[in-house]
């Protein structure tokens, strides 16, 4: 397969004064032999594999871990302990939030026993002042759904208890058909 090039160079004129500008500085500035002669000299300083493998572990970071032994603790301390002190604080904050939560499910259940938790999680996300957003990613959602549900069982209301009524003990049928006001009114 044979490929033919043709020699077309294309040009437009431009009426933006910046975009010619930066044309005229790359043109200026494009000085490639003396950045390749510069990139060649650097591959050649080195007069032995010694040398250019002791520039290649400098330049990986090899130097870096034998001085690690030798940093001193307390810089690293220091560190750690801002590091835990904001983890401490986004905790505490996580955990005030949490509470607050837990505080307005339980008016929500003691106004509303008949919810489920579906309803009571939706009610939550909705709500824009309780910070229910920032923290539900960091829940553990079968936790959360387990304190909810400790909650409906302390404002849980007991039904009305079922009691089997024999058939023998219940009035007739016939009985029952007429309404109170028009049994009255009979006589006898």
């Amino acid at each position: 397969m044979k490929v033919i090039r043709q020699d077309m160079n294309e040009q437009y004129n431009t009426t933006v004064g910046w975009i010619n500008s930066f044309a005229r500085n790359l043109e200026k500035n494009a000085d490639y032999l003396s950045n390749l002669r510069s990139i060649m000299k650097k591959r050649n300083d080195f007069s032995s594999i010694e040398e250019k493998m002791a520039d290649m572990k400098t330049r990986a970071g090899f130097d870096l871990i034998k001085t690690i032994d030798s940093v001193s603790d307390s810089n690293i301390k220091s560190a750690k302990k801002n590091y835990e002190k904001d983890i401490l604080d986004t905790q505490k904050d996580i955990l005030d939030t949490l509470r607050a939560i837990l505080h307005y499910i339980e008016d929500f259940v003691s106004d509303r026993p008949d919810v489920c938790y579906g309803v009571i999680l939706t009610h939550c996300r909705e709500h824009p002042k309780l910070g229910f957003d920032k923290i539900e990613s960091k829940l553990d959602h079968k936790k959360l759904k387990n304190l909810v549900g400790d909650i409906f069982k302390r404002h849980k209301k007991d039904p009305e208890e079922v009691i089997y009524i024999s058939e023998a003990d219940m009035p007739s049928s016939q009985e029952g058909d007429i309404a109170d006001y028009v049994s009255h009114a009979l006589t006898g």
